[in-house]
């Protein structure tokens, strides 16, 4: 199945509304269902937001809004 030949090796390119950094959080915001990043923690969890299971930024850090790896599958 590609999909999860996708999610075990290389992960999802996924875009970013803000800058992010290698190993944020990743969140889907209930209202609006973006995708959106934070430290990690669950202090820093967004508003409104539900955490994706597992999910977190693993390549191409951003200074602002991009294009980023978001993997299922790592140790959070």
């Amino acid at each position: 199945m590609m999909v999860g030949l996708v999610q075990e090796c290389a992960g999802i390119v996924i875009a970013v509304p803000a800058a992010c950094a290698i190993g944020d959080w990743v969140y889907y915001t209930n209202a609006t269902g973006a995708l959106v990043t934070a430290a990690p923690g669950a202090g820093n969890a967004p508003a409104n937001s539900t955490r994706v299971p597992n999910g977190r930024i693993t390549r191409y850090e951003s200074a602002a809004a991009g294009l980023a790896v978001m993997e299922f599958n790592a140790l959070a």
